[in-house]
């Protein structure tokens, strides 16, 4: 709760705090593990592409 971010939204959009965390903890969930699926693709290829 301390991200301007999470502030301006929840108040931009007139959202309750409880739900402005449900939605900002599952959308940090969603990207953290859609970078984890990227990463471990990218780990794959690094003998074969150059510049991994």
């Amino acid at each position: 709760m301390n991200d301007s971010g999470f502030w301006a939204i929840s108040r931009f959009f007139k959202i309750d705090v409880k739900d402005t965390i449900r939605a900002w903890t599952i959308g940090g969930f969603i990207s953290g593990v859609t970078i984890l699926v990227i990463v471990s693709i990218l780990s794959m290829f690094q003998d074969v592409l150059p510049g991994l």
